[in-house]
């Protein structure tokens, strides 16, 4: 579990730097190479990659439809990091339960 949220935790923190893309591209190996050393499935981490990768809501700036918004709604970095906290770690916590469930170990 606790190479699971590494692999969740990753990619969030890299999107505030690159794109979703880039960092799943870059966690990949990574990931693969866990599941790998661990002796599990790679599906848990694939998913869990993906969401990670997909479900970064803290920062504007992390997808083009934030920044579109920002200006004429009159939202500041604040109010995303209000509303993207708690909706990532909630994200987060379920994702972590549920893909074991869902493709096994």
């Amino acid at each position: 579990m606790v190479s699971l949220a590494v692999v969740l935790a990753s990619p969030l923190i890299m999107t505030n730097i690159v794109t979703n893309a880039a960092a799943t591209a870059f966690m990949f190996p990574v990931a693969l190479s866990m599941s790998q050393r661990l002796h599990v499935s790679f599906l848990p981490f694939v998913m869990i990659l993906i969401v990670g990768a997909s479900c970064a809501f803290i920062n504007p700036a992390e997808f083009q439809t934030n920044l579109m918004v920002q200006e004429p709604g009159g939202y500041t970095f604040a109010d995303f990091a209000k509303v993207g906290v708690p909706l990532t770690l909630v994200v987060g916590v379920v994702v972590i339960l549920v893909a074991p469930l869902a493709y096994g170990f």
